[in-house]
């Protein structure tokens, strides 16, 4: 059934016809569960985490009610619940790539009196000193080299950020989670079902960025796809260590735009997941998931439940909002599986009340199917009712109905679609270029996606007359073609015949945003320092690692050069502001590495960080990054579109372990031109798993794929026909666990 994919370059997206997969699945007929007992069926399982409840909650109403609950190893309460009855699950809570401390520097002393918190693995006095402080290598470090930190909230000394690549760190942490859930020769069991680890980061965007001494750079990754690669292998060294004896479960955090292909192989080494902003972000948060997140995240709980394996989905928000508790409950019961799904809704500021409500005891009964789309919303219908979610606007509803275990005759008619405007063969160009198609359906149609060069282009259409606007000039000069494709309710669908059109728009020059990209001022001082360039380091001044060069230059006197005797990571940066969200801009230079460095893992990369109008980091938008010498000079063009809420930006040129000279020269960041950036060269992909011809089956069947561009490769989209599956994969290995079922 997979006979597409779609590749994205830093300016454009290309379908590319693969294979025809044949997927088999075996069926079985059951008896149909009478009324009566469909209508006891209540589907929402609860969960509590951290403490015991502050609010005056019952011990017989919580074993009454939780099925699962997350508890420090020096909280007493989950011994009371065992007594009284509760069989649910257990798990202990231990953070999972942090350390309490006291107040330390590398090489420093070091206070073993410190009494440390219950929740980290060095929980005993003196356990800090004697473990972990001695151990360099198992700290991460901000650019400037020193150990990131933050102040623990309650005054009880620093929260240490560890690094999940280092073995002696990851085996401390799977010996003590074991000693507590097995027992060994020091100490007993203690009681608990299985192990919960707190904050496991999805990426680095907490220790760049959120930490007391956050500088943007975390020394030992260069990218979000090594930190992934090292907490695989962290959570495996854990797992491994507990022996099967109980599971692993672990909040997994940092993770609104990460792929279900970068998520799953982390949900691989655990037995389940709490995700604690689920289907919608944190009330303080300046902007919410859009629908794509919002689907990406019910996506993966949906991939994870059918493996047999535990969600936690927590939505945040006041205890009075009840349209907000309303649509995470109603997003929950999109994919629930009644039997390993917890929910809860709370706050994060007062996570000892326990609030409960009435939709907590709706009695929907067995679920019929998977949810599906109506248009933008979507629905899933139970045997006693149906739940209805509209992400965009951010509203649900659960409703009961009469019983019924039938289910309605299936629509497998596809309907019809062609797109009758623009024309064939027609040259368009400017900012308003009407496009639209006529679409019919036997029962009705659900909604109309136009697509470009296979790629989704706009919104669904969801009523008649099926018609957008399309800017031209966000696309490069040439050959497009258009196409759309229709849907029905039951989830039918068909592309139109291809349209092919020619965009010519008038070429216009970006203004350069940035001062001094040709490296032409020196700074007013005596170190040879281009102006206007900032660093993230202090050692510039004396150690010359930020210079001018005249002797090798791209254009005018002189470029910029970066050379140093030592690895640290640099950051040179020019804040530019006034930017609008959406939009798109072009970020270009000229970069020569005429010897690469000889440090193992260096890279030298061209990147943007979007920042609010608090100055908040958004996001980070690489452009180019060199891993090896360049033949002379190199061109680097290419867009990056502002997320949202974007007000101002980074432009940043960032050296990680460069020991040998490099130099850039004539860089510019600005709006882009009505043509986009001059890189006008697809990429290249191939699938290269399953092999063509396979028969496969299953819910975890690995797909994957190589790509390659002259530039760099933007993301991968792996489809079923038209149809995508899971998220963009914006990190090399491009793959996904696709459920075929």
């Amino acid at each position: 059934m997979m006979d597409h994919k779609v590749l994205m370059s830093a300016r454009m997206r290309l379908m590319v016809g693969l294979l025809i997969l044949v997927v088999f699945a075996s069926f079985s007929l059951l008896p149909r569960r009478q009324s009566a007992t469909a209508a006891s069926e209540k589907p929402v399982r609860q969960g509590f985490f951290y403490d015991r409840p502050s609010d005056g909650t019952a011990t017989q109403t919580a074993i009454s009610r939780m099925r699962l609950v997350v508890l420090g190893r020096g909280v007493s309460w989950y011994r009371d619940l065992k007594a009284a009855g509760y069989s649910g699950i257990g798990l202990e809570y231990l953070l999972g790539n942090e350390v309490n401390g006291p107040w330390t520097t590398p090489g420093s002393s070091c206070d073993s009196s410190y009494v440390p918190p219950k929740n980290s693995a060095a929980y005993n006095v003196g356990d800090f000193c004697k473990y972990i402080h001695p151990n360099e290598s198992w700290f991460l470090h901000n650019g400037l080299g020193e150990r990131l930190y933050g102040r623990r909230g309650d005054g009880r000394g620093y929260v240490y950020q560890m690094n999940p690549a280092s073995s002696g760190w990851s085996q401390f942490l799977a010996t003590r989670a074991a000693r507590d859930l097995i027992g060994d020769s020091v100490q007993g069991k203690i009681g608990f079902d299985g192990i919960y680890l707190d904050n496991i980061g999805l990426r680095t965007y907490k220790v760049r960025n959120q930490i007391s001494n956050s500088d943007g750079t975390v020394r030992e990754f260069s990218s979000d796809a090594a930190y992934r690669n090292a907490v695989v292998g962290h959570l495996g060294v854990v797992r491994s260590a507990l022996r099967g004896a109980g599971p692993l479960w672990a909040n997994l955090i940092d993770d609104r735009n990460i792929s279900a292909a970068d998520y799953m192989p982390i949900v691989d080494k655990l037995d389940g997941f709490l995700n604690e902003s689920w289907a919608m972000t944190y009330p303080s948060e300046s902007g919410q998931f859009s629908a794509s997140q919002w689907n990406n995240v019910l996506t993966i709980a949906e991939q994870t439940l059918s493996q047999g394996k535990g969600v936690f989905s927590v939505v945040q928000g006041s205890k009075d909002n009840y349209t907000r508790q309303r649509f995470g409950l109603a997003s929950y019961l999109l994919v629930t599986n009644t039997t390993q799904h917890y929910f809860r809704y709370a706050s994060a500021s007062s996570y000892g009340s326990w609030w409960q409500y009435d939709n907590y005891n709706v009695a929907l009964g067995a679920p019929k199917g998977k949810r599906y789309q109506v248009g933008t919303t979507w629905r899933r219908d139970f045997e006693c009712g149906y739940v209805e979610v509209d992400p965009s606007a951010r509203t649900g509803a659960i409703v009961e109905t009469t019983c019924s275990s039938d289910s309605a005759p299936s629509d497998t008619t596809a309907p019809t679609v062609s797109l009758t405007a623009p024309a064939a063969g027609v040259t368009l160009s400017g900012t308003g270029v009407t496009i639209t198609a006529a679409a019919s359906d036997n029962v009705g149609i659900a909604g109309v996606q136009f697509t470009l060069n296979g790629a989704n282009l706009g919104s669904v259409d969801t009523s008649a007359p099926y018609e957008m606007t399309w800017d031209t000039t966000t696309v490069a000069n040439g050959t497009h073609v258009l196409s759309a494709v229709a849907r029905d309710a039951a989830g039918n669908t068909t592309t139109s015949a291809p349209v092919s059109i020619t965009v010519s728009n008038t070429t216009t020059t970006p203004t350069n945003l940035l001062g001094n990209g040709g490296f032409e001022e020196l700074a007013a001082d005596t170190t040879n320092k281009p102006a206007t360039w900032s660093t993230s380091t202090t050692s510039f001044a004396t150690s010359a690692t930020w210079t001018r060069s005249s002797t090798s230059k791209q254009g005018g006197s002189y470029a910029g050069k970066h050379q140093a005797t030592d690895t640290y990571v640099r950051t040179y940066r020019q804040v530019v502001s006034g930017l609008t969200a959406g939009k798109a801009y072009t970020y270009a230079g000229w970069v020569n590495i005429p010897t690469a460095p000889t440090t193992a893992g260096w890279t030298f990369r061209l990147e943007v960080t979007w920042r609010n109008s608090s100055n908040t980091a958004i996001s980070t938008s690489q452009v180019k990054s060199y891993t090896a010498a360049t033949s002379g000079w190199n061109q680097v063009t290419a867009n990056v579109v502002a997320p949202a809420n974007t007000t101002n930006a980074d432009v940043r040129i960032v050296a990680s372990g460069v020991n040998n000279p490099i130099y850039i020269d004539d860089v510019s960041f600005g709006a882009s031109g009505s043509t986009g950036p001059g890189d006008t060269t697809p990429p290249t992909i191939s699938l290269t798993s399953p092999a063509a011809g396979a028969t496969v089956l299953g819910s975890a069947v690995n797909v994957a794929a190589n790509a390659s561009d002259n530039v760099e490769v933007a993301a991968v989209q792996f489809k079923v026909g038209t149809t995508n599956i899971g998220a963009e994969d914006t990190t090399a290995p491009y793959e996904m666990t696709w459920d075929t079922t």
